[in-house]
């Protein structure tokens, strides 16, 4: 999901696809850390930083030893003024 997303430099149809595709792997299951990490950098991306920071809390919870997302989440809030 990433990997198209970024490839596709981030368009609209690159969006809708990765973010159908984390949200089936969530559905399936819930506790992929991974894929809450690459669903917020996606919003915050789009300037959805609400749902970023939700994101990017959700991957935490499941791993806190989840550097990347632990810092993630600190641009995220920077930027959303929290």
């Amino acid at each position: 999901a990433w990997a198209g997303y970024r490839g596709a430099g981030g368009s609209s149809a690159a969006v809708q696809s990765a973010v159908s595709l984390l949200r089936s792997v969530l559905q399936a299951d819930s506790h992929q850390p991974m894929a809450h990490y690459f669903l917020g950098l996606i919003q915050r991306d789009q300037r959805e930083f609400p749902a970023a920071v939700a994101s990017l809390r959700k991957a935490l919870s499941i791993d806190p030893s989840f550097d990347s997302a632990r810092k993630a989440l600190g641009q995220v809030e920077e930027l959303a003024g929290l």
